[in-house]
């Protein structure tokens, strides 16, 4: 009984390595198809869409997006690049950061709190693509947030492709200088207890809640 088990098991792993590399193989030749065959690249994802494969439905948003084959339609672009984010693929994420960083009306408006999370995903997806750790850095940064600033910039600079970018190095550093004054200020002026507080915004340091006037006789 064990051993039929086993077969089945070992049967059942094989049809999947099958499927797996006949997927790649679709991918692959849908990928090379975009330019020179896009009808054909086109029957390639809509087969590797409806298999679930968030690369398929990433190569179908672009088509959406350039008109080719079927009608350009933007709004199915960015519906088709948000399914293919969700379905974990770094390039579709990064666009619809983009998207919401910079606006992309009538359709989106834009939101630095999506761009935010959406430039971190396509990073998580693929950190090879450190400019989405960049963005996401950027967008802490101008908007006063500087410790997910200092960490996305710090997850940026770990990849090689970003190593060298000096506008990274020279932020990291300034943030780091900035909260170290921060924490010697803390220590020569103790925070009341009960007050909360932030790094982000103007840096400036947080009064302390002032003393009730006492009662004149």
């Amino acid at each position: 009984m064990k051993k039929v088990i086993l077969i089945i098991f070992l049967m059942f792993l094989s049809s999947i390595a099958l499927a797996d590399a006949e997927t790649e193989a679709e991918l692959k030749e849908a990928r090379s198809d975009m330019t020179s065959n896009p009808q054909r690249a086109y029957e390639l994802a809509v087969k590797l869409d409806q298999k679930g494969n968030c690369h398929g439905t990433g190569i179908l948003a672009s088509l959406y997006g350039k008109g080719e084959v079927v009608k350009k339609d933007k709004q199915k672009m960015i519906e088709l690049h948000t399914k293919s984010a969700n379905g974990g693929c770094a390039l579709s994420a990064g666009l619809i950061g983009t998207f919401y960083r910079t606006g992309y009306p009538p359709i989106l408006p834009v939101d630095l709190n999506k761009a935010a999370y959406w430039h971190g995903k396509a990073f998580e997806f693929d950190n090879s693509l450190c400019n989405n750790a960049k963005w996401a850095a950027t967008i802490y940064d101008e908007n006063g947030n500087q410790v997910d600033a200092l960490n996305w910039y710090k997850k940026a600079h770990s990849q090689n492709s970003c190593k060298s970018d000096q506008d990274i190095v020279s932020r990291i550093k300034a943030l780091e200088v900035t909260q170290q004054k921060q924490v010697e200020d803390m220590r020569e002026d103790p925070p009341v207890a009960g007050i909360k507080l932030s790094i982000g915004g103007s840096g400036d340091s947080p009064s302390k809640p002032k003393k009730k006037p006492k009662k004149k006789n």
